[in-house]
């Protein structure tokens, strides 16, 4: 669990720890705690039992001729914890129990009262004196085991946690202490000082206890037994166990709360946002400060703080094991996040607190940030106007234009600029050239082409006089008088011969061939 905090010119996030301890233990155990029930392995109770001030209490004589030769039995209480154990993990356990126990003891030969055997005790299958024992008989010999166990409610999942069993090799419960003369035979007792039962390692006891939990999660049963054998040692054997005792017990064990995986919180600021259309974003800087109260939970190692832009997680984290108690720069050059921002939506800055591992927590933890700070640089770009729509007929006029003028230059290059005459010669040879036939000339036509003709030589040859008169003064003086008296003796020359210009009737036709026909 995380909880946002504010406070003064800070962020906090406080990942809120538990530390419980649960115990039980009573010295001696009161009956109205306790419900005596029967050893579901077992169909026999002892002789008597009862919870006394003194603690559990179990009495039992066994002779051959009666059953219970194997008898046990429990009591067992239901615990219920104060908390949903699914939200909180074992982290410490402990159990201790203190029996204590009574029984006669001696050689068992001729004397019904019934010793316990022991390892090293007198067990020949035939009733002699010791002295003539030849065939011990024995197996495990007699024993009582005291022993511990937790279980879930419906008692399908049970564990022992500590046990403790008499008459083995080390702890021979009822051993004798033999006569040399045969026909002295005593009763004694032996003696089970208190004595803590034998427990398992502790983390098999966490574990016990968090699967038998883990039934409901808040209820489990604890049970205290004693189980007795009593083994056939000789050809009429008795056993007399006459105070067994249970006297005290503590189960304790501590708790913290768990700190699931995947858990996250973010403190969270939404800013404006670009909206112009032309704008182009250039840069995009996060930087802030944190601090963490306590050393980060090692068992968290990849616990982080992130950076998110209206949802989306900078690839850029800062691991929490690397806080220290004063503010520290998360990054000194800041975080670019210019990929992450937008136009046109407002701008979310989030830092987010994300724990990556499930651990327990047993103390709070306080991750803080300052100085938060987004600087985003964009540019504006002012594209070229498109032309308005008004313009596009001048447009089309504009390209007119210059086709027109294309094609009144090509006119001109190859006919206009020739004179009247010419144009006309040249089309009258174009014609012949081509073979296509003319239409008649008249005698005012002629008269006109040969007026021309004249003119354009005479043109030339002033043209010719002009430049040759450029070499000196008095050259170009004279060149240009004589020139001119030149120019004045120049005659018209004589139209063709083939046309006759006295009569206005007559015709020239240019057949294909370029011949003419009268």
């Amino acid at each position: 669990m995380i909880a946002e905090n504010p406070t003064s010119g800070q962020a906090d996030f406080k990942v809120v720890g538990d530390y419980r301890t649960f115990s039980i233990a009573e010295d001696p155990p009161h009956i109205d705690n306790w419900t005596a029930v029967q050893n579901p392995e077992l169909t026999t109770f002892p002789d008597d039992y009862d919870i006394t001030s003194e603690g559990m209490w179990v009495t039992h004589f066994w002779t051959e001729a009666e059953a219970g030769q194997l008898t046990s039995v429990h009591w067992t209480r239901n615990i219920s914890m104060p908390v949903d154990m699914s939200d909180y993990r074992i982290t410490s356990a402990n159990i201790s129990v203190i029996v204590n126990a009574t029984v006669k003891a001696n050689d068992g030969y001729g004397n019904g009262d019934g010793g316990v055997e022991a390892y090293g005790d007198y067990t020949n299958v035939a009733d002699v004196p010791p002295s003539q024992a030849t065939t011990p008989q024995f197996s495990t010999y007699d024993y009582v085991r005291f022993y511990s166990l937790v279980s879930d409610h419906t008692n399908t999942k049970s564990y022992e946690i500590a046990q403790y069993q008499t008459g083995q090799y080390t702890y021979p419960l009822g051993q004798d202490s033999y006569s040399s003369d045969a026909e002295y035979l005593t009763t004694t007792y032996d003696y089970l000082t208190d004595t803590y039962l034998f427990t398992v390692p502790e983390e098999s006891l966490i574990f016990f206890l968090s699967d038998v939990l883990s039934t409901d999660n808040r209820n489990f049963n604890f049970t205290m037994g004693m189980k007795i054998w009593c083994e056939d040692n000789f050809l009429n054997d008795d056993d007399s166990w006459d105070d067994l005792l249970i006297k005290s017990y503590n189960l304790t064990f501590s708790y913290e709360k768990i700190i699931d995986r995947d858990t996250s919180a973010s403190w969270s600021q939404v800013g404006n946002s670009i909206v112009e259309d032309n704008a182009q974003i250039t840069n995009g800087i996060v930087k802030y400060d944190f601090k963490i109260d306590t050393p980060w939970e090692p068992s968290s190692p990849n616990s982080e703080l992130r950076i998110r832009i209206n949802g989306n997680t900078h690839n850029e984290t800062i691991k929490l094991s690397s806080g220290t108690f004063s503010f520290q720069e998360s990054k000194t050059e800041g975080f670019n996040v210019t990929k992450l921002l937008q136009k046109e939506v407002n701008i979310t800055l989030s830092i987010e607190l994300y724990l990556a591992d499930e651990f327990a927590l047993a103390d709070n933890i306080t991750v803080s940030i300052t100085n938060v700070q987004l600087w985003v640089a964009y540019v504006l770009i002012e594209p070229p106007a498109p032309p308005p729509e008004s313009n596009w007929p001048y447009l089309y006029g504009l390209m007119g234009g210059v086709v027109l003028l294309g094609v009144g230059f090509g006119a001109y290059e190859g006919h206009f600029k020739y004179p009247a005459q010419v144009r006309q010669i040249r089309n009258l040879k174009r014609r012949i050239r081509t073979g296509r036939g003319t239409k008649p000339l008249t005698k005012k036509d002629a008269s006109a082409i040969s007026n021309e003709i004249q003119a354009s030589e005479k043109t030339q040859l002033q043209k010719k006089l002009k430049t040759s008169s450029t070499k000196s003064t008095a050259a170009s003086k004279e060149a240009s008088s004589k020139s001119y008296v030149e120019a004045d003796k120049i005659k018209e020359p004589k139209p063709p011969k083939s046309i006759d210009t006295s009569k206005t009737d007559t015709n020239l036709d240019i057949n294909s061939k370029g011949e003419g026909n009268q």
